[in-house]
Formats: C-alpha cells, structure tokens, sequence
C-alpha cells in the first residue's frame, strides 16, 4: 500500500508539475502576447499622435490658404468694383492736396485670367505731394502698376502737373468662393 500511495503521490506531483508547466507557459505566452499588443498600441497611438499633427498643420495651411486667396481678391477684385478705387484716388488727392483734372479708364485688356484696365490721371499739386500721391498708390490694398509717369512744370511759379497712366487689375469673371 505505501508503494501504491508513493506511486500515486509521484503521479499527482508528476500532473502537478506537468499542469503548472502548461499554466506557466501560458502565462509566458501571454504576457508576451500583451507586450507585443503593447507595442502595438503604443506605435498606433505615435501614428495617431502624427497624425493629428498633420491633420493640425494642413488646418493651417488651410487657413493660411484663405487668409492668401481673400487678399488677393482684395487687391484683384471681381469685376464691378472701379466705383471703389475710384472713389479711394478722390480721397488720397483730398488727402495730398492734390487737383485732378481728369480721371479716364481706357478699355479692359483680357488676360487668362485677370482684365488690365488702364487709367489715364491729369493732375496737378506740388511736387512733393504728388510724390506722396503716386507713392500711395503704389502701396494701396488694390494692385495697381505706374505704366507711364511725366512729371512737368511750366514755369517755375505754377505747380506741377502729373500725366500717369497706370494699370489696374480685376478679375476676369466671379471665381467659385467655395464654401
């Protein structure tokens, strides 16, 4: 009988031992699984980390796209705004005391897709602040190019008079503004 009891003892720990080999294998295999997951995860989450990075850059760019397209619709206007530059030229030769004589937009040359319209301006004021006028114009939010400039003074009492001819730009037809 004690031989019969050792046996089953060696058997049970014999089990015992195969069971918590298997257990403990299974536990290693799966702590190693969890670990691989891990690093898994943990790479997924960098790619989504860049990911919205990217996504937080092109929404700037987008931005930044917009911010770039309104100023340029601001200073190449759609078709119809002329009433307004004008209006801006009356107000920057009040404003340098300058007398225009005569305002006259020439017929529109089409481009691609821009119209140039030339303007003729005769005016007359003291020579610094035609300078200043010209100078204004230059750096008004409208592009606006000095194609052709004469400068004259009749005699040395009368005031300077101003023969320009300058370009401006509009649009050729509405643009689609998206939404």
């Amino acid at each position: 009988m004690r031989k019969l009891d050792l046996i089953s003892l060696l058997f049970v720990v014999c089990v015992s031992a195969v069971c918590l080999t298997f257990a403990a294998a299974s536990v290693i295999k799966q702590k190693k699984q969890m670990a691989k997951e891990n690093v898994l995860v943990s790479i997924g989450m960098k790619d989504l980390d860049s990911a919205e990075e990217t996504l937080q850059d092109l929404k700037q760019a987008l931005t930044d796209t917009k911010e770039e397209l309104e100023l340029i619709r601001r200073r190449v206007p759609e078709p119809g705004h002329m009433g307004e530059f004008v209006k801006q030229i009356h107000a920057l030769m009040k404003l340098r005391k300058v007398k225009l004589i005569s305002l006259q937009p020439l017929p529109p040359v089409k481009e691609e897709a821009y119209n140039r319209i030339p303007i003729r301006l005769l005016s007359v004021g003291s020579f610094t602040d035609i300078h200043h006028l010209l100078w204004d114009l230059e750096t008004m939010d409208r592009v606006v190019v000095m194609e052709k400039i004469v400068i004259s003074r009749p005699d040395i009492n009368q005031r300077c008079q101003v023969s320009l001819t300058a370009i401006v730009f509009e649009q050729e037809k509405a643009v689609n503004r998206g939404p």
